[in-house]
């Protein structure tokens, strides 16, 4: 069985036992997480309601992510900017996947 998922605005594939990196859960190393599920299908390949799957993880370790240059220029203007961003990302161990 695999699901989608929801979170910060993305959605990932899952099944039991994966580790995901999703955007910062505010949740501390060790915790448990419940997803908002968007897609279910079973092992028989039959689509299941959303609403009577839950999937829970364990927060595995929170982390920034590699840096991001965006560089602003403008030619004969003598403007240019560099700005560098790290994103903040937690990664997640896909626990259980439960009808019911």
């Amino acid at each position: 069985m695999f699901v989608v998922i929801g979170s910060g605005g993305k959605q990932y594939k899952v099944e039991q036992g994966n580790v995901i990196d999703v955007e910062y859960l505010k949740k501390k190393e060790g915790e448990e997480v419940n997803f908002e599920v968007k897609f279910a299908i079973d092992n028989d390949q039959k689509i299941i309601d959303p609403g009577k799957v839950t999937v829970k993880g364990e927060v595995v370790k929170n982390f920034k992510d590699k840096k991001v240059i965006a560089f602003k220029f403008k030619r004969r203007k003598n403007y240019h900017l560099t700005k560098g961003h790290r994103q903040l990302l937690s990664q997640v161990k896909i626990k259980e996947i439960k009808l019911g």
